[in-house]
């Protein structure tokens, strides 16, 4: 799709860079530019950037960068003209016509919505009032869940039939080849029949109010207990958290971390509104990040066995990575939420999320499972565990837990305090390190790995950043085959192409999304280590005189290189 360039530089005016990443993002400011932990990988020190001024953003950890419009593709996982739209309904502007191979993968996730809204409808239609749904109806009663609780969730039924939705929807006009984009289909051997068979059906709703997918429990039959849409176009697990969208709208601070639907439900039936759960994955750093735009503290509730306590040690650390404060529910004399409500009743689970221990009580007590602290080979060795998560802590936590161990070990506070301090200075010397690989990474890779003619090149693009009236001048002294790099050629192209149709030259918003990080990555560099007039000059002299490759001579030049 063309969209004129007029109407993206007032997209991008109306939708300042910081704005729409500080909504997701939580930034500080340094220097020029402001700062933050990037939403695309988990990290503890902040390799994100934003330059406001010029309207891009970089990661030196991931390598991730491009403008608003790339950010909001990425972050929203949306086709390039999808985050446009996006941007354009945040500011109140109107969309020019268009058509094109985006506007049809655009029209194409509007159908697979359509067609999973519409087959919420029939799950539910069938469970409440299917003729071969008894045993659902009966199994959702035994489950103590009332008529407004299954209409709340949109709960539904999928009959043992193999094609009951299949007919259904294609009565409705959807094609095949829709059906299974939208994976409410499969096919083998010509025939297509339902995904999902015999099961009780969860709509997961996206922060819109769209149904993106469903996970399906089996009843009495066999195969896997839960089941999940596959990722398509619109479903990406790891992007979302079942039943969000109703916890964002609840007026707790805080979020209950789940593991399955049904604790979801049960405790959204006793009035804790504000759960959620994961897709059927571990927990990511972007369902993290998601978490920490609507609460400042989650409550993880996952099982006691070790395969929940490991989970929980990995939830805690990714929600730490988030800034988001942790604590873990200890569920006694029952195996979960559900069964615990079952048998002790709203106010008691409310009692069980008061007395919840913080994440830094769970890792200790996990630091010593399998120790006995008689023993002293078992002591020293929970002693260095110890030391090492407390010295993770705020200097006014260290205090607190530094004494509450030392005195579980019966040792003075200060030998304990020497432990720790000497973890301390290794994490100090660590950060530090690990900002500066972070910040310097990408001069490190240019300067030691590239070639020098690719060096070359980047200096040109980087003069070209901070210099755009000598685009012309680029474009006449080389030829696309002059360069080394597909980015390079990349950039010529679309340099000679805006020059061609007298069209202003952006270097970032003229670029494919793929090439952006690469050339965001160019530009930080061009902003700290402006490229000087000599500088480019001698760059253009490098690139003019480099060596061709075997790969990229003609049969003139093979010949020339053996007459000599």
């Amino acid at each position: 799709m063309s969209i004129p360039k007029s109407f993206i530089d007032e997209l991008k005016a109306k939708n300042p860079i910081e704005s729409v990443i500080g909504a997701h993002v939580k930034l500080k400011r340094a220097g020029r530019n402001l700062t933050g932990l990037c939403p695309f990988h988990s990290e503890r020190t902040p390799s994100f950037s934003v330059n406001s001024a010029e309207g891009y953003y970089h990661c030196f950890g991931c390598g991730a960068g491009g403008d608003v419009i790339t950010f909001v593709a990425n972050y929203e996982r949306l086709e390039p003209i999808e985050a446009i739209k996006f941007l354009a309904e945040r500011s109140g502007m109107t969309m020019p016509e268009s058509d094109g191979r985006e506007e049809q993968f655009a029209r194409l996730k509007t159908r697979i919505l359509s067609a999973n809204r519409d087959a919420a409808k029939f799950f539910h239609k069938t469970l409440v009032s299917g003729k071969f749904a008894e045993k659902a109806r009966r199994y959702v009663l035994e489950r103590g869940l009332t008529p407004a609780t299954v209409a709340k969730y949109g709960l539904g039924y999928a009959d043992s039939e193999w094609e009951s939705l299949t007919r259904h929807l294609r009565g409705l006009g959807y094609t095949d080849e829709e059906l299974q984009a939208a994976r409410l289909t499969a096919g083998k051997n010509g025939k297509v029949f339902d995904f999902f068979r015999d099961r009780l059906m969860f709509p997961i709703i996206d922060l819109r109010g769209n149904v993106i997918g469903f996970g399906g429990r089996v009843i009495d039959s066999e195969g896997p207990k839960y089941m999940n849409t596959p990722e398509n176009p619109v479903f990406i697990k790891g992007r979302n958290l079942y039943s969000l969208q109703i916890a964002k709208k609840t007026e707790a601070d805080s979020i209950i971390l789940c593991e399955g639907y049904m604790d979801v439900i049960a405790l959204g039936q006793a009035g804790f509104e504000n759960s959620v759960a994961g897709l059927g994955t571990a927990l990511t750093a972007e369902q993290a990040h998601l978490l920490s735009n609507y609460a400042n503290e989650v409550y993880i509730s996952y099982d006691s066995d070790e395969a929940g306590k490991k989970a929980a040690a990995r939830a805690i650390s990714i929600l730490s990575d988030a800034d988001i404060r942790t604590k873990i529910l200890e569920i006694k004399g029952a195996k979960d939420p559900d069964e615990y409500i079952k048998k002790y009743g709203a106010d008691a689970f409310g009692g069980v999320l008061r007395e919840s221990g913080n994440a830094t009580d769970f890792r200790l007590s996990k630091a010593q499972t399998g120790l006995d602290l008689n023993d002293n080979t078992d002591k020293v060795t929970y002693l260095d565990r110890a030391a090492r998560i407390i010295a993770e802590l705020p200097h006014k936590h260290r205090i607190i837990y530094t004494s509450e161990v030392a005195d579980r070990l019966h040792i003075p506070a200060n030998q304990l305090q020497t432990v720790v301090d000497g973890y301390l200075r290794g994490n100090e010397k660590n950060k530090e390190k690990e900002a500066w690989r972070s910040i310097e990474q990408s001069v490190i890779r240019q300067s030691v790995s590239e070639t020098k003619a690719v060096h070359a090149e980047n200096r040109i693009w980087g003069y070209l950043y901070r210099n755009p009236e000598i685009g012309r001048f680029i474009a006449e002294s080389f030829a696309e085959e002059s360069f080394s790099t597909d980015l390079s050629r990349h950039i010529y192209t679309k340099l000679t192409k805006c020059l061609t149709e007298n069209d202003e030259f952006d270097i970032l918003s003229e670029c494919d999304p793929s090439m952006q990080g690469k050339i965001t990555e160019i530009m930080v560099i061009a902003d700290k280590v402006p490229v000087t007039r000599a500088e480019f000059e001698s760059s253009v002299e490098i690139v003019k005189n480099r060596p061709k490759k075997a790969s990229e001579m003609d049969n003139e030049d093979l010949r020339n290189l053996f007459d000599n």
